[in-house]
């Protein structure tokens, strides 16, 4: 059905170039298989390309309201606000908003080379 797709050595070891990788030796076992992998994941990409868009496609389920089809990757259904328990979160959360900038280096209790570690845990947005 869908055609292969080839993948030259130089667009591979180009690709590698681009990402900060050292790949594996050319004629190699690895460097095959790294090859026949990445030529999989074009051919998947490919066909995802290639597909009808949703807008073409018809949905039954996307009919009823707040129901998403099955194409839409949200988590949150649209047109939908965060609820809040009360009041007192929702005007704290509204006055603050969450950390930005400076702020957010208060939260760090480390860092690990030039770059501050915050866990995300810590963060209450």
């Amino acid at each position: 059905s869908y055609p292969s797709p080839t993948l030259s050595n130089e667009t591979l070891l180009k690709l590698h170039s681009l990402a900060a990788l050292v790949p594996p030796e050319e004629g190699t076992p690895e460097f095959a298989t790294l090859k026949e992998e990445v030529e999989d994941l074009v051919r998947v990409v490919e066909a995802v390309r290639v597909a009808p868009d949703s807008e073409s496609a018809v949905d039954v389920r996307e009919q009823k309201e707040g129901v998403p089809s099955p194409t839409d990757a949200r988590i949150w259904p649209k047109d939908v606000g965060v609820r809040f328990q009360d009041e007192k979160d929702l005007k704290e959360f509204e006055e603050s908003g969450p950390p930005k900038g400076r702020e957010l280096l208060k939260l760090s209790e480390r860092t690990k080379g030039e770059f501050y570690v915050v866990d995300s845990s810590k963060m209450k947005v």
